[in-house]
């Protein structure tokens, strides 16, 4: 174990203090984890088991003894919680954490953690009765234990827990019953016995201890049985083996189950060789240790034989003066034979040989012969030598003998052997040998036994007619049932749920095998315990919630589906991998061949191998499927499938699913491949929509090229198909996040993604490209037909009904059929009539701005019984209407209009106004405009556009957020809706982004990942230090870097570029923000905001980049480096100390591409803190950068008052005066220049001071409504969601301050859906036209 975690420090049934230091100094970790106080169970009344030990830990000593300690948060599952956080941050894998709870909340939260192995002191909490129903409930723990377990024992049950699954059933405490002496605990000696019975074909007995077969009720059934005819009947029970103890100087005998103390206990059943083993340790009044074991199994190999044992070893002799005699006592009990039999003669009893037997007969003289032969094997450490009987080695011997009272009372209704050993050896293993043959009805002996030579002869017990020795008949049992479980076994590897479930399967299908039958059909009913039926369906519901099941049958049979039984059959399979499994594994018989399906959550894999040894045994499907079949497999591409055909003895592989992130550039195939495809799809849709072509091409006319061709629409179709396949995480269940998935990074590392942005724009997408069809009963009475009617199916007649330039709808008569029609496309919505049915057609952009509205109402306008059902008070976004959206009811129509008619037509219409003034003024003086020394406004050209310059961010401002940069591909409808309006509204649109703008080998950013046509946008990036060239098709710099710091930056991207190649850094490309290439700066990836990567490894990681770093600077003097947690950052140390930001890369940007921002009208857009820059830049090409600072000043004040009163608003334009006898006046006040606090001046100089104030006032009022009045031309949109509202509070409210006191027009919306369905909207008032009409 690489962990242990405890839920309380001090409760009985946890790890005792000299367990935790031998753990801790094996290099364990020790987390405490407990409950919340706040959690219900905390407060519950604690079980008799669970009191406190006399001596607890104080909590003061927490921090010294425990490495963490943390609380239960009941959120374990999701990832999130405190202790799945500091777990991943450990970098352990599951399989390693050793979990001890003792409450069942406990269990739930360690099982949620996928926990290695799970101690509970109580057996409810591993699985009990369900007190709603009659179903079984799976609390989470794995196995019970009174007493803490040794660390020889936490590494025998970590195996049999997370590595050999074939321990299906397991107790560490003996049932109520079996100890007279000693408190059990459930389920009862019954439960246990059915549970872990051993059977074949021919015989079988239940799976009690050998010492504790009269602690069995009459309801348990019989414990032994055998085969006679076609009927399992009861058998004289043969697997008694009592233990009893006794000194050689006294007369008292003490049996095994009256011993004061039971130190260990162990019943489990290894279902992969059908054995069951018991082991228990007791001690008795005198401190004499025993430890007893016993196994029984009921051969599969040879018909009628079954074998047990039972071995007793002296640990201690405690106070004892002498070592105690043992004594052996093996039975055959005859009170239990079937109805109608009796015995006949005597039983036989023969301590010569060892051997008793017991024959019985009914009416029709069927005969059933019952032997037990015996041996003695004693083990001192050399290994096991067969003992003679009646033989003495020293002061010790062995010795058979019939039962005498001596050794107990002697049971009347049994034949019995009592085997003594004298004097034993301290240390020394004695094993009592028990093999049985159970000879039935000559007719119907089974196939399956040994050579007549060699079978035991009724009344005849030489030498030459025994059996053969346990060993043998053992070895040829496992060996037969490992050739069964090859045929019956369904392999079930992944993490903790897995593992459960496999060791049920194997359960369920243990006793179906053992019970004769047919496994692999799924026709016949299941003879299994009750318990253990509902035991399956409880973890296979955990598991797997697509449907019920009570039986591994329907495993298969919901995986592999006959689709169509003609010849040649085909059969379907169905790839259902629960987020729990890495790989389901089984045989089934198809068409007289087994074939071995492999499914994991990204591939099937087929292998035909040989043909069954009976076409009509065991077959699946048999009735339908006669011959090997084809085989259709589902793929991510389409639902109908891939259709293959194995030949024997070869496999077949398809991928099913997306599996793989890939490397940010698409090199490497996987999630990353597959959005770099849709992108180009999507640039295509635009350039057939915008009409645009190639350089170099003549543009294609719209109907030849539709934009909406199933062409383009059916790979972004697929798309989403496989975005939808990629496997959830492991703790997913339905009702969580549907966008949460995982992805492989590496070989050992998944990463969890959340694909919402991916999917909902693909989604988007498919709307906006095929429309949207609504079915109506009656025909379209309306309108006109645009075409001649056509014969067509209804796929068909859609997809024609799109291609018809204004075409509303189609209509026929009569019902839907899947054959074809007559069809008649109309231009009207209108119907009416009977006998006939109508598709109306909503074109794309009105059936995607309906779904826009319909999210947008679901999200911001909910009333308060909406909010109260989801948790949330009436409060939730009132704040946030009235501070930030300053709506009482920010409803989509509200907004929209707000914005195009309050925002876009008023700043146009300011725009409108400047240029005829300007054009006035050209014409009376053909004079230049003067407002200020900085600011200048000249006569500007005729122009039809509303806006000069449209300048926005991207991420989160006219595109929807995304979790990776590198997987933010535009969509569709986005970049046409951008286009729409950048081409009908403005002159030039800039991207300003702080973003790598890429454009370069190995160097990937926003012109890989933008859909929109380059011809309509100058997109930059790195702040706007960089552009793209669209005349040069180059990326150009709007600010020169020094040639050392350019070949600084460079060697450094190439050397954190080859780190990342290397074996387990390919993963750190794929997540967060990856490695970007940036102006003057790299960002590399440690992790992401969800700690996909563990801690040491991402500090790993940041210490290898840390390496490359100091290898190009030694002195430190030349890079700095800033880690933000998730990122490293590496920039040129800064000499001349200035900032730059994107206002300052707007203004480098208005005099490298001539923007004129000066001019205006403009349009801004941003969404955060550093998108306020965008706009304080654009005012001060506007206005003048005077005025800009004298309203930073003032609102600088309004934010930060000062402390003492401010003077009256008087005071600023009058200042004091006293008069002087003499007339003169004093003037007293603040004055610019260097006038000194107190002048004396005349009536006249006074006068004129107030002049030159007055004319100074005057002035700055002239130039700031001139300033305003050139601002009027600024439109400023901003998006503010609820979540950036609440990180940056005062974010909306300096914004529209900003606008305020320059004049400029502002309107606040909550989603970037909002905003770019508002330009699309005015696009289309100032176009005339939507963007999908021609």
């Amino acid at each position: 174990f690489a962990c242990v975690v405890l839920e309380s420090a001090d409760a009985v049934g946890g790890p005792s203090p000299a367990l935790l230091h031998c753990l801790r100094e094996q290099g364990c970790r020790l987390i405490l984890a407990q409950l919340d106080d706040k959690h219900p169970s905390k407060s519950a009344t604690p079980s008799p088991r669970l009191q406190r030990r006399t001596a607890p830990l104080s909590p003061e000593w927490f921090d010294a003894v425990f490495d963490k300690v943390l609380v239960i948060s009941g959120q374990e599952g999701g990832g999130e919680s405190p202790l799945e956080r500091h777990l991943l941050d450990l970098g352990t894998n599951p399989a390693e954490i050793l979990c001890f709870a003792c409450s069942e909340a406990g269990a739930r939260a360690f099982a949620a953690v996928d926990a290695g192995l799970v101690i509970s002191p109580e057996h409810g909490q591993v699985w009990r009765s369900d007190d709603a129903s009659d179903a079984l409930c799976l609390p989470g723990a794995d196995v019970a234990a009174r007493e803490s377990p040794s660390v020889r024992q936490l590494a025998w049950l970590h195996t049999v827990f997370t590595l050999k699954l074939w321990c299906s059933c397991l107790w560490l405490f003996p049932p109520p019953d079996e100890f007279a002496k000693w408190e059990g605990a459930a389920p009862s000696s019954c439960e246990r016995a059915t549970m872990t019975a051993v059977r074949s074909p021919s015989a079988g007995a239940l799976g009690h201890p050998a010492w504790a077969w009269q602690n069995l009720s009459e309801t348990s059934g019989p414990v032994c049985t055998c085969l006679v005819g076609k009927e399992m009947v009861a058998c004289p029970d043969w697997t008694p083996l009592e233990l009893r103890i006794k000194s050689p100087k006294g007369s008292a005998v003490t049996e095994l189950r009256n011993f004061k103390k039971v130190d260990l206990y162990c019943h489990s059943l290894d279902v992969g060789v059908s054995e069951v083993n018991h082991t228990v340790e007791v001690v008795d009044h005198d401190n004499l240790r025993l430890r007893v074991s016993s196994k029984r199994l009921v051969s599969l190999a040879r018909a009628g034989h079954a074998a047990t044992e039972l071995s007793v070893v002296v640990q201690d002799q405690g106070k004892k003066a002498v070592m105690p005699d043992l004594c052996v006592r093996s039975s055959l009990r005859l009170e239990q034979i079937p109805p109608g039999f009796k015995i006949r003669g005597e039983a036989t009893v023969d301590p010569a040989m060892a051997v008793i037997s017991a024959t019985y007969t009914d009416e029709k003289h069927r005969t059933v012969t019952v032997t037990a032969w015996h041996r003695i094997v004693r083990d001192d450490g050399r290994g096991d030598v067969q003992v003679c009987l009646d033989s003495t080695s020293g002061t010790s011997g062995t010795r058979v003998e019939k039962p005498n009272r001596n050794w107990g009372a002697v049971r009347k209704d049994a034949c019995a052997l009592d085997f003594i050993i004298s004097n034993p050896r301290r240390g020394s293993r004695y094993t009592v040998e028990k093999v049985v043959t159970i000879m039935g009805p000559a007719s119907h002996r089974p196939q399956r036994s040994v050579s007549s030579d060699r079978l035991p002869v009724p009344g005849s017990h030489s030498l030459t007619d025994r059996p053969p020795m346990l060993a043998e008949v053992e070895e040829e049992h496992r060996s037969a049932w490992r050739a069964e479980w090859d045929r019956a076994d369904i392999e079930v590897a992944g993490l903790r749920r897995a593992a459960r479930f496999q060791r049920l399967v194997r359960l369920f299908r243990f006793h179906q095998v053992s019970s004769g039958d047919s496994v692999g059909s799924g026709k016949k009913d299941a003879h299994v315990p009750e318990v253990i039926s509902k035991l399956f369906s409880a973890a296979h519901a955990d598991l797997s919630e697509a449907h019920e099941s009570n039986r591994p049958s329907s495993v298969v049979t919901s995986r592999v589906i006959v689709q169509d039984p003609r010849n040649p059959p085909v059969v379907r399979i169905e790839p259902l991998v629960p987020p729990a499994c890495e790989r389901l594994q089984f045989n089934c018989a198809l068409g007289g061949r087994w074939h071995r399906f492999t499914l994991t959550p990204g591939t099937v894999q087929i292998l035909v191998q040989g043909p069954t040894l009976a076409k009509t045994a065991h077959q699946l499907y048999g009735d339908d499927v006669k011959i090997p079949p084809k085989f259709i497999i589902p793929t991510h591409e389409s639902d109908l499938g891939v259709e293959v055909r194995a030949l024997p003895w070869h496999e077949v592989q398809v991928q099913h699913a997306l599996t793989d992130l890939g490397r940010p550039d698409g090199s490497a195939g996987g999630f990353y491949s597959l959005m770099r495809r849709t992108r180009f799809t999507r640039v295509e849709v635009l350039r057939r929509l915008l009409h645009d072509s190639a350089p170099g091409e003549e543009p294609q006319p719209y109907h030849d090229e539709p934009y909406n061709d199933e062409v383009l629409t059916a790979p972004l179709r697929g798309a989403l198909a496989r975005l939808e396949s990629v496997p959830r995480p492991p703790g997913w269940r339905k009702g969580d996040n549907e966008d949460l998935h995982t992805l492989q990074a590496d070989a050992s590392t998944r990463v969890r993604v959340i694909l919402q942005y991916e999917k909902k724009e693909m989604q988007r997408d498919i709307l906006f490209l095929e429309g949207e069809f609504s079915r109506v009963e009656g025909a379209i009475i309306g309108g006109r037909d645009l075409v001649e009617p056509e014969v067509l199916t209804i796929e068909e007649a859609k997809l024609r009904c799109t291609s018809i330039r204004g075409c509303k709808g189609f209509t026929f008569k009569g019902d839907v059929t899947e054959g074809a029609l007559e069809i008649h496309f109309k231009d009207s919505t209108e119907v009416g009539g009977l006998g006939s049915t109508s598709f109306l057609f909503k074109d794309g952009e009105t059936a995607l701005l309906e779904v826009l509205k319909a999210q947008h109402e679901e999200r911001f306008c909910q009333d308060a019984e909406e909010l109260e059902n989801k948790g949330l008070g009436e409060d939730h976004f009132s704040e946030y209407y009235k501070r930030c959206l300053r709506e009482e009811e920010p409803s989509w129509d509200t907004l929209s209009n707000k914005v195009v008619d309050e925002i876009l037509a008023a700043t146009a219409a300011a725009g409108e106004a400047h240029r005829d003034k300007q054009r006035q003024d050209a014409d009376g003086s053909a004079a230049t405009l003067s407002a200020a020394p900085d600011f200048k406004v000249t006569v500007s050209e005729q122009r039809r556009r509303p806006f000069r310059n449209f300048i926005t961010d991207r991420d989160g401002t006219v595109n929807n957020y995304c979790d990776r940069y590198s997987s933010c591909v535009q969509s569709a409808y986005n970049a046409a809706w951008l286009s729409h309006f950048a081409r009908n509204c403005t002159d030039k649109a800039v991207f300003v982004t702080a973003a790598p703008l890429g454009g370069r080998p190995s160097a990937e950013g926003l012109l890989e990942l933008c859909v929109a046509p380059r011809s309509e946008f100058t997109y930059t990036g790195s702040k706007g230090r960089e552009y793209f060239d669209h005349g040069t098709q180059r990326v150009l710099e709007a600010m020169e870097l020094p040639q050392e710091q350019r070949e600084l930056i460079d060697e450094l991207h190439r050397r954190i570029l080859a780190l990342c190649t290397q074996p387990g850094n390919m993963k750190f490309l794929g997540i967060g923000s990856g490695l970007q290439r940036k102006f003057g700066e790299v960002t590399m990836a440690r992790n992401d905001p969800a700690g996909t990567v563990p801690d040491p490894e991402s500090r790993r990681f940041m210490a290898a980049v840390r390496k490359i770093k100091e290898e190009l600077d030694p002195d430190g003097t030349m890079l700095d480096l800033h880690d933000t947690g998730t990122d490293m950052e590496f920039f040129p140390r800064a000499t001349d100390g200035r900032h730059f930001d994107k206002g300052t890369g707007v203004i480098c940007l208005d005099q490298k591409l001539h923007l004129d921002v000066a001019q205006g009208p403009n349009l801004v857009c941003g969404d955060t803190g550093s998108d306020v820059s965008l706009v304080t830049a654009v005012l001060r090409l506007m206005c003048g950068d005077k005025m800009v600072e004298a309203w930073q000043e003032r609102i600088k004040k309004e934010d930060e008052p000062e402390v003492s009163d401010p003077a009256p608003p008087d005071d600023l334009t009058r200042a004091p005066s006293t008069t002087f006898p003499d007339g003169k006046l004093s003037f007293h006040g603040s004055c610019e220049g260097e006038c000194s606090p107190s002048v004396q001046m005349t009536a006249e100089e006074l006068e004129q001071h107030r002049k030159e104030e007055a004319e100074k006032l005057a002035k700055e009022m002239e130039e700031e409504r001139e300033a305003q009045e050139a601002a009027s031309r600024l439109a400023v949109l901003f998006v503010v969601s609820p979540e950036q509202h609440e990180k940056t509070p005062q974010l909306a409210h300096k914004v529209r301050r900003w606008c305020e006191v320059s004049g400029a027009h502002c309107a606040i919306v909550p989603s970037p859906d909002v905003l770019v369905a508002a330009l699309a909207r005015y696009a289309n008032q100032v176009a005339g036209r939507s963007v999908i009409e021609p």
